[in-house]
């Protein structure tokens, strides 16, 4: 049981970080079935032995719990317990509290998962994901033996999980339900507002009450049924609790998960929109067949080694070692160049693994770094140059802009000045930077870090995100300027996380650049979308603050932004003034960044 304790220390410790608060990580009772719960007290309830978890080979074990801990997790942060404590107490009749209960948990369990890039990301989110897929993989689809409300109920569940429905419906009055429900409840799951989802299950519960009251006509096959529908999601939540005091009513401030399984209930959604009750098998059959069963896949051995190393490094009271999970604040000689209060500065802190994971990243670009470095190479002892136009909008390679740039005039320059250079590559660690954005995101810092390091050229790498706990500003120090091999490893750190704050982040990167003793000074900008904080009351206030933040920092160093999918490419075009280039594909960015660097150094 010695893995055990140190999985639930590691639990404790996240949760610190995360919530800025102590909970505790308690064993659920051998006569209890759940695989967790959370409680009004903060604690959190996990079992170590249940037959889901059973079912998996002993090393994917600890990722499942992992996962259903951070499911946990999220209902502190998401989850309005205060208001699902009244709308029961609210309810008189003993059944409907029952099922009010049911399908808050049954929509409140993907709502929160869709919200989960918002707070966590690493080995932590991948673990949620395979936690998930376990369960979807283990429940049985629709089956004839279950009733019209088992039958509703099961394929809600399912259609939460992953969008795709397993069976069929037998019973005619179980598709009705269902198709009646199915629209409001795809559109609660990206609600931010948990009150409002609580008020849907409510309704919910109204419509399906001639399905369910025929169960409870026989009180002990009633609670089996509801015993065996709760199995199939994560666990219960409790009927009492407290909303995490940084969250106002269970509202998620971030944008959310746009991800397969959002896709894919978004497809069914539309698809059963258009169809009738005659046609929703037909439906559910098509979209199986294009998607699969959409069962669970094997978790990398990368996110084993980290889960595993994660729990054997785990220690009491370490959510501020340089082992933790989460990165220790940075200690700061010159406070005075960050704006404000209410920033959180972290030293991001690599560990063996990231090491490890850092060097195999080396191998697989390679050949991009080489390109890259070979490129500056040529850059930096190039005496004839061309000043090109800056470019904008969607970047592909095989468009070649080198060749469709217009040359405005020649410029000669003394090779010793190109090499006086500082880089500053300032990165969007926001929740929807999450999945290939945030892959694209470390493969762009990689690139960087490791050509510049050859050519013993500085650079600077920090990531932002904003409303993090009580911090308006959180910005992760990945590597510094004088950052070895061993600091560059933290890159594998980088993950998706809460809000972004543009315009005071660019700010505090214009700061460090500006203090840098080099006379040309870079500043890259990469993010996938608007500026959305709570500073920012309107989408035009951001645009705006990012925009005069971008004009503050020109004055002292050259800014160029790089948009990754970034939404609405012509508000970021509006923003860096046309020094803005949108990528979709990572292939994309050795060239890139090759021909901006060339531009930006020669061109002045």
């Amino acid at each position: 049981m010695e893995i055990w304790e140190k999985e639930k220390q590691l639990y404790a410790n996240v949760y610190g970080a995360v919530l800025k608060e102590e909970g505790k990580i308690k064993d659920i009772p051998e006569r209890e079935e759940e695989l967790g719960y959370t409680t009004a007290e903060k604690d959190i309830y996990l079992a170590f032995r249940h037959p889901i978890i059973d079912a998996l080979p002993f090393d994917y074990r600890p990722i499942f719990r992992y996962g259903v801990f951070a499911h946990e997790m999220l209902h502190q942060i998401y989850t309005d317990f205060s208001y699902f404590t009244q709308t029961l107490d609210s309810i008189e009749d003993r059944d409907e509290k029952e099922i009010v209960s049911l399908l808050t948990n049954l929509i409140e369990d993907p709502a929160i998962e869709y919200q989960a890039p918002n707070v966590i990301g690493g080995e932590m989110l991948e673990s949620l994901r395979f936690s998930i897929r376990h369960i979807y993989s283990m429940s049985e689809g629709l089956k004839d033996s279950q009733s019209a409300f088992e039958q509703v109920v099961s394929a809600l569940i399912m259609f939460g999980d992953s969008g795709v429905i397993k069976g069929r419906f037998s019973d005619e009055k179980a598709a009705e339900s269902f198709l009646g429900i199915i629209g409001e409840f795809n559109q609660m799951v990206e609600c931010p507002q948990s009150f409002k989802r609580i008020d849907a299950a409510r309704r919910w519960a109204v419509l399906l009450r001639p399905l369910w009251k025929k169960d409870a006509e026989d009180r002990r096959a009633f609670e089996e049924i509801l015993k065996k529908l709760q199995e199939q999601m994560s666990g219960p939540m409790s009927q009492s609790g407290s909303t995490n005091p940084e969250q106002k009513s269970g509202e998620s401030p971030g944008s959310g998960n746009k991800g397969p399984e959002s896709q894919a209930r978004n497809d069914l959604a539309k698809a059963l929109e258009k169809a009738g009750k005659s046609d929703v098998n037909k439906v559910l059959d098509e979209r199986t067949k294009e998607n699969g069963a959409n069962d669970e896949g094997k978790p990398s051995d990368e996110l084993i080694d980290m889960v595993w190393q994660a729990i054997r490094e785990a220690k009491p009271g370490n959510t501020s070692d340089e082992d933790s999970d989460m990165p220790r604040p940075v200690n700061w000689s010159e406070e005075d160049i960050f704006s404000g209060t209410g920033t959180l500065n972290e030293d991001v802190v690599s560990s063996e693994t990231d090491c490890a994971a850092y060097q195999k990243a080396i191998r697989k670009y390679g050949h991009e770094i080489r390109l890259l470095q070979n490129s500056l190479e040529k850059i930096l002892h190039q005496d004839n140059i061309e000043w090109l136009r800056t470019t904008s909008g969607h970047y592909n390679i095989k468009r070649d802009l080198f060749h469709t740039s217009v040359r405005i005039f020649d410029k000669k320059r003394e090779k010793a000045k190109n090499d006086d250079l500082a880089v500053m590559l300032l990165v969007d660690n926001s929740g929807s930077m999450s999945g290939t954005k945030v892959e694209v995101a470390k493969m762009a810092s990689i690139m960087l870090a490791e050509a510049l390091a050859a050519l013993k050229i500085p650079v600077y790498i920090m990531g932002f995100t904003a409303d993090s706990g009580n911090y308006a500003l959180r910005h992760m120090h990945f590597v510094g300027w004088k950052a070895d091999a061993s600091k560059r490893a933290s890159l594998m750190r980088m993950r998706g996380m809460q809000n972004n704050d543009d315009g005071d982040s660019i700010r505090c990167a214009s700061r460090i650049l500006a203090r840098h003793s080099a006379g040309n000074k870079i500043l890259f900008v990469l993010s996938d979308g608007q500026p959305a904080c709570r500073r920012y009351r309107t989408k035009e206030a951001g645009l705006k603050d990012a925009r005069l933040s971008i004009n503050e920092a020109r004055r002292k160093s050259k800014v160029f932004g790089i948009g990754i999918e970034y939404e609405n490419a012509s508000d970021a075009v509006n923003m860096y003034n046309g020094a803005f280039v949108n990528v979709s594909r990572a292939e994309d960015l050795p060239g890139l960044l090759a021909k901006q660097l060339r531009r930006l150094v020669l061109g002045g």
